[in-house]
């Protein structure tokens, strides 16, 4: 089923999590590691920020007209191979897309250490590639987006 999602909705969508994420970073890793609730929404927003990233990058590679991506780290690396965002950036947010594989379908096993490491270290990459998106948006006519 094809759904058309505005392009808009999404950006905001990436910012809204964004901004709770660097609320969250606040967090202590005691409070975290005890918090059971604290560990289910932070886990859940990071989930959904990845995730929007990594639909605003098809946006991109579908407006570009490029190759579809087979993975959601594939996503990223088109897009460096581009030249939309460079490859060490594109190393940061590909990391991002397998950690939301381990957040979505792995969530009974994961190690919410690791996820306090990403939570202080996922949320910059992330705000970057966000500005290289409304860039582009501002640039183009499209205002949907094909999941």
């Amino acid at each position: 089923m094809v759904v058309d999602v505005d392009v808009c909705e999404l950006v905001k969508e990436l910012g809204r999590r964004l901004r709770r994420w660097e609320e969250d970073e606040k967090i202590s890793l005691r409070k975290f590691l005890t918090d059971k609730e604290k560990q289910d929404s932070i886990s859940y927003n990071m989930l959904v920020a990845i995730q929007s990233a990594i639909d605003l990058g098809n946006y991109l590679i579908e407006e570009r007209g490029l190759e579809p991506a087979s993975t959601y780290a594939e996503v990223f690396e088109i897009l460096a191979r581009h030249r939309i965002v460079t490859r060490r950036h594109a190393t940061k947010l590909k990391r991002l897309a397998r950690f939301r594989n381990v957040l979505a379908h792995l969530y009974w096993r994961i190690d919410y250490k690791r996820v306090y490491r990403m939570l202080k270290t996922g949320r910059k990459p992330l705000e970057r590639f966000l500005s290289v998106v409304e860039r582009f948006v501002r640039k183009s006519e499209a205002g949907k987006f094909k999941l």
